[in-house]
């Protein structure tokens, strides 16, 4: 509690911490109007309230308790304020505002009353008639500590000062015009035996009255009126008294602009104000336009509270705060459903009741260790899925609770385990089509000689053809069960410095063999001069290219002018050479826009023959390597751009084959 308050009140006044009551009858003497904080937790602080009530009645005494027990009770007959020990930082900051002007007031009113009594000693021997009649000295602070009560409501604050200005200045009139936080104009907010057309009165900041009142900050009076030397402002102040009925007119300045102004009619005795009355009346106007501007700021901190609250229980994310002894100080609605906990069981309760994983998490927090951005949490049961971020909470370094954003993945997770499954039977759905498509050519093949076999054993050539087509058929299925398992279960790549340049001359050459019909299309490669040494895998990069060359082969086969470019060139970055991008362009009709983004799928293939496993295969592969491969084509051809990093291969980029 008192690191609590330190933390609090250490920007607005010296804090001091007594834990003996020595102390405290030591420093209370020589500092009459000191704010006491007292914590009615601690059983010595109940025994205080007596002497506080009898012998320390100039201290303002502020206690913080549990609301409605016999303390709080106890307290609230016979001190200051009693404030609840878990209010939020800006009501107990606001409370303690109040309480140093409440605090400034009473020594100002003392010094007051010393002026006072010196200046009656001197009259003694030669009284005023009228004013031993009409004065009593005001004294606003008596007449003000009730007012200071309904700080939290500004309407109902302005009408108990009203009744205390009319109290203190023993007048039968009184009102305040005030600029509320919703309005641009000056009306008269509370008012005391006013004119009915007073309350019409409407002023804005730009009207020659709020304009004099705010640049001049001083009052005016109707025995004052002759002072005033422009003629015309002094019309403006005589029509003013007169709309409102008043003898004086007091400002209420504000730090940045003027909050508003009050005003007194004439006195109930029918004695005028003087000189002394009238600076007391200013006196007065100070008081008031600090609370109304304290009340104010109250208020808009009021709203600004409910609209952050409003926000936080209209998000979808469950929120949960707790304080530095990881007691639980607010949490949102979204957070009691997904934690299943009614708000009202976990409001002011230990972090235990949110789970022992939640529970465990927050501690941690609140003692600083690092955690991940996201902790996942499982139910007993797997009923549900849910993930928390966690955030220590500070103030100059001293730690002031933890928050916790919870998420409630289930529906999430469901969905996900449904599109996975969604995605794995597409998979296998595609797998057996296209093995069905592929091993139904040889088997069929293979089965028709079979047939034939018995028929014709004895003619030479069937026998001589019926190997060649067995051998052919069974190495195409011997292909079609390599070509899968490497998609499945590609090798681990085995990494090394590579020169690019001769990857790729070989990589021209394993292309050519594929087909006898590639020798005759001309492929023009590249390679930019003073490559720097690459680490990859050669024969996984090799298939690579030249599965990506093969289809560019395939591409311009009925082209008239075909034409197939591989280049290799420099990536650079600040000036830096970072790696190197590879080119594979032909000059074919180019793929589909509507195909274009599949071709990387697997099984996916615009081919009479194949699997459509080889662009998969490739990018696995360049992933392997730390790389990118992307492909774009137009009815001008097609081009593949590989772009592999120096020092970017890490064999762990290939993603799970479904």
């Amino acid at each position: 509690m008192r690191q609590r308050l330190t933390a609090f009140l250490k920007a607005m006044a010296q804090v001091i911490s007594m834990d003996r009551v020595e102390n405290l009858e030591a420093t209370l003497p020589h500092a009459p109007h000191t704010i006491v904080v007292l914590d009615l937790r601690q059983n010595d602080s109940v025994k205080l309230l007596p002497r506080f009530r009898q012998e320390w009645h100039t201290a303002v005494v502020i206690a913080l308790g549990l609301p409605r027990t016999e303390p709080m009770l106890a307290a609230e007959e016979c001190i200051y304020a009693a404030e609840d020990i878990n209010a939020e930082r800006t009501q107990i900051q606001g409370l303690i505002a109040r309480a140093m002007d409440y605090a400034r007031v009473l020594n100002e009113n003392q010094i007051l009353r010393g002026k006072t009594t010196v200046a009656g000693a001197q009259a003694a021997t030669n009284p005023d008639p009228r004013r031993q009649a009409g004065r009593n000295g005001l004294l606003p602070l008596q007449h003000f500590s009730r007012a200071f009560r309904y700080a939290d409501n500004v309407q109902n604050l302005l009408n108990q000062m009203v009744e205390a200005i009319a109290s203190a200045a023993l007048v039968s009139r009184a009102g305040i015009f005030a600029r509320l936080r919703d309005s641009a104009t000056f009306r008269l907010r509370s008012g005391l035996r006013c004119l009915e057309a007073t309350q019409k009165l409407e002023f804005t900041e730009r009207d020659p009255l709020a304009r004099w009142i705010s640049s001049n900050a001083h009052m005016v009076s109707r025995s004052t009126l002759e002072y005033i030397n422009d003629p015309l402002d002094r019309t403006i102040l005589q029509q003013a008294l007169d709309a409102m009925g008043a003898e004086a007119i007091l400002p209420l300045q504000g730090q940045q602009r003027l909050s508003g102004w009050l005003f007194v009619g004439q006195r109930a005795t029918g004695v005028p104000f003087d000189h002394e009355d009238l600076e007391e009346l200013m006196v007065i106007a100070d008081h008031v336009a600090v609370i109304l501007e304290n009340a104010l700021l109250q208020e808009e901190i009021t709203v600004q509270k409910m609209l952050a609250e409003t926000l936080l229980h209209s998000l979808p994310t469950g929120i949960v705060t707790t304080d530095a002894k990881g007691i639980i100080r607010w949490c949102n609605s979204v957070a009691s459903q997904v934690l299943d906990i009614a708000q009202e069981r976990i409001m002011n309760q230990p972090i235990a009741m949110l789970g022992s994983q939640l529970a465990d998490l927050i501690w941690r927090t609140l003692k600083g260790e690092p955690l991940p951005d996201a902790c996942e949490l499982m139910e007993t049961g797997g009923r549900r899925h849910l993930s928390a971020q966690l955030r220590r909470l500070t103030d100059h370094d001293q730690c002031l609770g933890a928050v916790a954003l919870i998420h409630d993945l289930t529906r999430e997770r469901a969905l996900m385990e449904k599109q996975s499954h969604v995605e794995r039977m597409t998979f296998w759905n595609e797998l057996a089509a296209a093995m069905s498509h592929e091993i139904r050519n040889p088997l069929v093949a293979i089965s028709t000689f079979a047939q034939l076999l018995p028929e014709r054993y004895a003619d030479p050539e069937f026998r001589n053809e019926f190997r060649n087509v067995a051998a052919q058929e069974i190495k195409r299925l011997n292909g079609i069960t390599e070509q899968i398992n490497a998609f499945a279960h590609p090798p681990e790549p085995m990494f090394k410095e590579l020169d690019l340049g001769q990857v790729l001359e070989k990589s021209v050459t394993l292309a050519r063999q594929r087909d006898a019909a590639f020798g005759k299309t001309p492929v023009a490669l590249t390679v930019a001069p003073n490559l720097p040494p690459l680490a990859g895998d050669e024969r996984a990069l090799k298939e690579c290219f030249a599965h990506l060359i093969v289809n560019a082969l395939e591409a311009v086969a009925k082209e008239r002018n075909p034409r197939i470019q591989v280049t290799s060139d420099m990536l650079y970055a600040n000036g830096q050479p970072i790696g190197i991008v590879v080119g594979i362009r032909d000059n074919g009709k180019g793929i589909p826009p509507d195909m274009l983004a599949k071709v990387f799928s697997p099984f996916y293939t615009t081919k009479a023959q194949g699997m459509g496993l080889g662009l998969a295969i490739a990018q696995h592969t360049i992933l392997d390597h730390g790389g990118q491969i992307k492909l774009d084509s137009t009815h001008a051809g097609t081009g593949v751009t590989i772009t592999l990093l120096i020092g970017g291969a890490t064999g762990k980029n290939r993603p799970a084959a479904p």
